[in-house]
């Protein structure tokens, strides 16, 4: 079993064959993503920032994909932060 280190390492080594992998893995749930596109409804909001259920079960259950959940939950907890 590979450590953590040596897989920061093989991945800074091989940067192609690295994002080949997660374009491949992302790839897998682009498909079946009926709302690309759409906005966020509110109701679709507070399942992303209050919800216990992981990415992709958010990802069957809305209908996008896992990276736009990611983004969309990063976005709003961007703008949730006040600045001094």
């Amino acid at each position: 079993m590979s450590t953590y280190s040596e897989n920061k390492e093989w991945r800074a080594q091989n940067p192609d064959k690295w994002n080949q992998q997660k374009k491949r893995y992302y790839a897998k749930f682009r498909r079946n993503t009926p709302n690309r596109g759409q906005r966020y409804t509110i109701q679709e909001i507070n399942l992303i920032l209050n919800s216990e259920l992981s990415d992709r079960e958010l990802h069957r259950l809305l209908g996008r994909s896992i990276q736009a959940i990611q983004v969309q939950r990063c976005k709003l907890l961007k703008d949730r932060i006040p600045t001094s």
